[in-house]
């Protein structure tokens, strides 16, 4: 640790210490504030803001924060008054002297760096030199120069699944494909398909049942009675489902027979073609009489 005595010509003897905690304590106040901090004769200290990211085994989310890094170059003039008057403010001393110990106290701060190759900074982290005495800095763990950040924590998550495959939800089907889907149903199981009518159909007396009567006006015309009860849903729809299977056989035989005469006729027409009886029958049907006077029949 380096102590630096400064003794002011007065009649008494005002004692300042300027070590590496204040030194350190300088730096974070300004670092707080701003995003570049210039130490003449060392170099710059740099803030910048990282975004959140997860954690080694993605089982937490850390919260944003601000990155300390060190780059050894020039200290503009600016950069210098900065960090003087920052210590002139945390020490009560005047600017003279505290230029003057500030000189002081980094000369022996950069002997101690190079000789021993790593130096402590409180609250902050530790500067070290290389063999060739390039400067790097790394910050402590624990360093917190982002006041926006104070409450923010770590968010734990569940490890996601590697084998999960998103399974997209079924696009409703539109009418003419819910007519289909419904028109297979009441082939498979037509006993399903007279319930649901039959559901379908008491729900609108239900539902007009549950609303409120509606009191007539003096004029309005009577409301005819409604018809009498019609034949039950499942004797009408059973008989349905009888005859509709009947007629579409029927159909099919109907056109078969016809499809077996019409092949029978003219196989019987090419067999038969040269014969007596059907020869001039076929001759009247296929020429006139000016054709036939032609070919001498």
């Amino acid at each position: 640790m380096l102590i630096v005595t400064k003794f002011v010509s007065c009649e008494h003897i005002t004692f300042f210490t300027m070590d590496v905690s204040f030194f350190s304590r300088t730096i974070k106040e300004l670092i707080l504030e701003n995003d570049r901090v210039g130490v003449p004769r060392v170099g710059n200290f740099v803030a910048e803001l990282m975004p959140a990211t997860f954690s080694a085994c993605r089982t937490m989310i850390n919260p944003p924060y601000r990155r300390m890094s060190f780059s050894k170059g020039g200290v503009t003039v600016a950069e210098r008054h900065l960090f003087l008057n920052k210590m002139e403010e945390l020490s009560g001393m005047p600017p003279a002297q505290v230029a003057e110990e500030y000189d002081m106290f980094i000369k022996g701060f950069i002997s101690n760096l190079e000789s021993e190759k790593s130096v402590v900074l409180p609250s902050l982290g530790r500067m070290h030199a290389t063999s060739t005495n390039e400067y790097f800095f790394v910050a402590d763990e624990d360093l917190d120069i982002y006041p926006d950040g104070i409450g923010l924590e770590p968010v734990s998550i569940k490890a996601p699944d590697p084998d999960f495959v998103p399974v997209a939800p079924p696009e409703p089907l539109s009418e003419p494909e819910l007519e289909v889907e419904q028109d297979k149903t009441a082939a498979l199981d037509p006993e399903v398909t007279v319930e649901s009518e039959v559901d379908a159909d008491e729900r609108p007396e239900a539902e007009t049942k549950s609303e409120p009567e509606l009191v007539a006006e003096p004029e309005a015309e009577p409301v005819a009675e409604p018809p009498s009860d019609p034949k039950p849903w499942n004797e009408q729809d059973s008989s349905d489902f009888e005859i509709e299977p009947s007629k579409k056989r029927v159909g099919l035989w109907v056109v078969v027979t016809i499809i077996a005469l019409v092949m029978v006729g003219a196989l019987l027409l090419y067999i038969f073609r040269d014969s007596e009886w059907l020869s001039p029958l076929l001759d009247k049907i296929l020429y006139s009489k000016e054709e036939l006077r032609i070919l001498g029949r």
